[in-house]
């Protein structure tokens, strides 16, 4: 995970590797959230899920579904 701290929000970047059985896998940033200054909640900017996982049947997107409820703003 990899932060990027300003005065206005939170950005954690959520970097992955592929595989890690061989040496130079390259690494991507599988999702990206933001939490603004004094906004209640985490907000998914960005969402790059694994090619296996878009490849799925439908409902294959509850890990998304899930950040979402949790963080919905009163």
């Amino acid at each position: 995970m990899r932060t990027t701290i300003t005065p206005a929000e939170l950005t954690a970047n959520f970097d992955v590797l592929p595989y890690v059985s061989r040496p130079d896998a390259p690494a991507y940033t599988r999702a990206r959230f933001v939490i603004e200054d004094r906004v209640p909640g985490l907000n998914l900017t960005y969402d790059r899920p694994p090619a296996a996982a878009r490849t799925a049947a439908p409902g294959a997107d509850q890990g998304r579904q899930t950040v979402e409820a949790e963080t919905v703003r009163p």
